[in-house]
């Protein structure tokens, strides 16, 4: 037996049958179904007769040594890689964090190179719709998010305590915006996981006598939850922070264990084992857990100073100091000693030297941060680049030589640290990605026309350019990589450390791991995670099914309180009810509070607006189209048929008289044409016809086309559009639809002229009445012109588009601004003859001339 295999052989820490379960699993990756079902055999045989579960002892565990030869040679990895770092760092607390950053990359790159992608494994943890996100358990005590996507009311705290954004988009959620339980959503998960809910309960409840250092209290409540869901990774995962508040490690570490391989994606179960691996004395299998817990999740600053603070006690024990001797700072010391990580042959383990190399003279170099120039790959480069960009800003802790059980109490609360904390390397973490691409990527063009003025919350979005400085950071970063050629390490030096020994590195992590816990192997391959769980016998969440509970639901559950038909478009709201998102935006349009609960609803009308609607309840309407097929299909059918009906006839705003090519903002602030505006920003392709009022009538029969540039809404629902007109009409079958005019149109265009003896006098003409409409303007004075040109813009210039629809630009601004009646205005507009316009604006300007000046229009 070599020396790998002699590591704990007499001292194992786990129970047999997962011992015997990964190892034989790990040693013959493929094995057939006969295979597994006699291993699943021999596993349940060695379960079933071991009275009591060889586990290492408590106190051994806290006062083991590593003096094993594998674990001696990880030690003098983690020193070379230590040393490397102190050559290219100024402090030695920098040289501590270059090494955790170059350890932590190698970890990255190592499971890229083996990842497997299980796409059926993605599309389960996709489609359901009862499962939160986060956690990947039931929902229970769902909240939704003010982006539609939700979670366990415990999740949402976590999420908002470290990240203050969505876990599945990256959207920001300020405190304001947390809404509450999602009563429709709550009482769907009631009905269809009746047992799994109560199991929940059980967890939180055993989650929250935890936090109040209840620790037996805590073990015998998750306990029951187990034994209603023997498949909740969060129960195992919170019974191991117990065991180990108890000092019951070996149970701890079978505990963390089976969360690991229940859920191997979620960090906090490797954090939470690496803690007790650490608390053990097994330090080379702790370091492991922490470096994939910051493979997934590396924004966790506690665990990156714990990792530091680890390596930092590995550097003093291999150098065989004394806790009050000083490691080494001095360049002078790098010169006694070879900061090539030795090369390991994993087959001949035990006989294994360290291969001395000479170490001629290096020159002087600048010095400069280990992890900006690596540059072994691309996507390994970026990733290390963005962690070095902001590793200035980590927590140090300069005075602590070694860890103990008080400093390591980061699972239990999250430190200050913790918040408003960007991620170190946003452009891998999985949590962070979607945040970046979030807050970095353009605004969608069918919106970029709206805006949103928001004075009074002018502190949510402080944040907003947290995360797109270390995008920006990496970018410069990649341009500025050099290679570094470490002479004095008698290797050639590409990235920092040489090829060869991150080889040996990570052939020496996954050598350690497959012969303890293989969660190395299993979070680069979920098949092998999928046979291990099969074969120790773990029971996993059934799967959803789309008859799952059939004759539970009833249509009635998903009926809108406004409407009385089934949802359509879901939205949820802060308060936690839930309406179609149609009828919510009409009775916000009179009152901003809840037409259940009367809730002010301010903050989530202004979140509505910024993207012109709220975001759909995901998980609502998910259940409504899986499980409500016809009635669903049906709903939309209704609506696309509404829609069709409002689309039939354009909608009139009735205030003023507009003109072609000539601006036209408007405050908006009624219900009815809140309503309209809505309707003509979704359907009527943003533009909408503007009439004049006549009394005794409903408006004038002729009017003009605006098309809508840009929105500004503002928090109480108020908006100042910017219109531009395009066409002129007359109206017919004029009529009232939710309290704004209707009404068919017949576009107005000029008569085409084919005469060129008719186009010469026209231009004659145009030329004189435009000289006219000069001297007139010049004539003003400069208040009224000032005026004129704050509202309309500046006197256009001549164009002689004069076959065009509606003529020349300049004609409607004159029209715009002379000082006539509207309904004369009208008038001209309707004319759909060039010549006739210009002429009764010639006599227009002949009686302005004939008439004293005034300041006032």
């Amino acid at each position: 037996m070599d020396d790998a295999e002699m590591v704990y052989s007499i001292n194992d820490p786990l129970p047999a049958y997962i011992q015997q379960g990964v190892q034989r699993l790990l040693s013959n990756q493929q094995l057939n179904n006969v295979e597994q079902n006699l291993l699943q055999s021999d596993i349940k045989q060695i379960k079933n007769t071991t009275t009591e579960i060889s586990l290492l002892d408590t106190s051994l565990c806290s006062s083991r040594k590593v003096t094993n030869s594998m674990s001696e040679n990880f030690d003098r990895l983690v020193n070379s890689m230590y040393l490397l770092s102190l050559k290219n760092s100024r402090t030695e607390d920098e040289a501590l964090i270059h090494t955790v950053e170059l350890m932590t990359d190698i970890m990255e790159r190592a499971i890229t190179a083996y990842a497997q992608y299980d796409e059926d494994e993605t599309k389960q943890d996709d489609t359901s719709p009862f499962t939160c996100q986060y956690c990947k358990e039931l929902l229970y005590q769902p909240v939704t998010l003010s982006c539609g996507h939700s979670f366990c009311q415990c999740c949402v705290d976590s999420i908002h305590d470290r990240y203050q954004s969505c876990a599945t988009c990256g959207k920001e959620v300020s405190k304001d915006q947390i809404c509450k339980v999602n009563v429709t959503l709550m009482t769907i998960l009631q009905k269809f996981h009746a047992t799994e809910w109560e199991g929940r309960a059980l967890v939180v409840q055993g989650i929250k006598l935890l936090q109040k250092e209840q620790y037996p209290e805590a073990v015998e409540k998750l306990t029951q939850a187990l034994n209603k869901v023997p498949y909740s990774h969060v129960a195992f995962l919170y019974r191991a922070k117990a065991f180990m508040m108890l000092h019951k490690l070996n149970l701890a570490l079978e505990d963390s264990t089976k969360a690991v391989f229940l859920s191997r994606r979620l960090a906090e179960a490797y954090f939470v084992k690496g803690e007790i691996l650490r608390r053990m004395n097994f330090i080379p299998h702790a370091f492991i857990s922490l470096l994939m817990g910051l493979h997934l999740e590396p924004c966790r600053t506690a665990e990156f100073e714990q990792l530091k603070q680890m390596v930092k006690s590995t550097v003093e024990r291999c150098n065989g100091k004394q806790t009050g001797d000083r490691m080494p700072t001095k360049r002078r010391h790098l010169s006694s000693c070879s900061v090539s990580p030795p090369t390991i042959n994993l087959s001949a383990t035990r006989n294994h030297q360290q291969q001395q190399q000479p170490t001629p003279q290096s020159p002087v170099v600048k010095r400069r941060r280990l992890s900006d120039s690596v540059s072994s790959s691309s996507s390994s480069s970026s990733s290390m680049s963005s962690m070095s960009s902001a590793s200035s800003d980590w927590n140090r802790t300069d005075d602590v030589s070694r860890l103990d059980d008080s400093s390591t109490s980061s699972w239990k609360e999250e430190t200050s640290s913790n918040t408003n904390v960007a991620c170190k390397a946003a452009e891998r973490c999985w949590f962070h990605t979607t945040s970046n691409q979030s807050s970095t990527q353009k605004p969608n063009e069918q919106l970029s026309w709206i805006t949103f003025s928001n004075d009074n919350n002018a502190a949510n979005v402080n944040n907003k350019t947290q995360l797109p400085v270390h995008r920006s950071m990496t970018s410069a970063l990649k341009t500025t990589h050099d290679i570094i050629t470490a002479d004095s390490c008698g290797v050639k030096m590409e990235s920092g450390i040489s090829e060869q020994s991150e080889s040996d590195f990570i052939s020496f992590l996954f050598a350690i791991d497959k012969k303890f816990t293989g969660d190395l192997s299993m979070i680069c391959d979920s098949s092998l995670n999928r046979q291990l769980i099969n074969i120790l016998g773990l029971e996993t969440r059934p799967q959803e099914s789309s008859n799952l509970g059939l004759e539970k639901i009833e249509q009635g559950d998903f009926e809108c309180s406004l409407c009385m038909r089934l949802f359509y478009d879901p939205v949820c709201t802060l308060c936690g009810h839930v309406f179609c998102q149609r009828c919510l935006e009409r009775c916000l349009d009179h009152t901003l509070h809840c037409p259940l609960c009367k809730q002010p609803l301010h903050e989530y009308l202004a979140d509505s607006l910024r993207s012109l609607h709220h975001p759909n309840d995901h998980a609502t309407e998910t259940i409504i189209k899986q499980y409500l097929t016809e009635d669903y299909s049906a709903r939309k059918d209704q609506h696309l048929q509404e829609v069709e009906e409002i689309i039939q006839s354009q909608p009139i705003f009735v205030c003023t008289i507009a003109f072609p090519s000539v601006p036209c903002p408007l405050h908006i602030f009624e219900p009815r044409y809140r309503l309209m505006l809505r309707r003509c920003l979704d359907h009527n392709q943003r533009s909408f016809g503007m009439c004049m009022p006549l009394p005794n009538t409903q408006h004038h029969s002729i009017g003009t086309l605006l098309k809508v540039r840009n929105v500004t809404f503002f928090p109480d629902g108020r908006s100042i559009v910017d219109c531009i007109g395009f066409q002129r009409f007359k109206t017919s079958n004029s009529q009232m639809i939710d309290g704004y005019h209707v009404a068919k149109l017949q576009i107005i265009e000029d008569t085409v002229i084919t005469d060129e003896q008719t186009l010469e006098r026209l231009v004659r003409i145009h030329e004189k009445v435009f000289i006219e409409a000069q001297e007139w303007f010049k004539g003003l004075t400069s208040t009224v012109a000032e005026r004129i040109v704050n509202h309309f813009g500046a006197f256009p210039e001549k164009d002689t588009k004069l076959r065009s629809e509606n003529g020349p630009d300049w004609l409607w601004w004159v029209l715009a601004v002379i000082p006539v009646e509207n309904r004369v205005k009208a008038t001209i507009l309707g004319k759909n003859s060039l010549r006739e316009r210009l002429l009764i604006i010639h006599r227009i300007f002949v009686c302005l001339a004939q008439r004293p000046r005034s300041d006032t229009m």
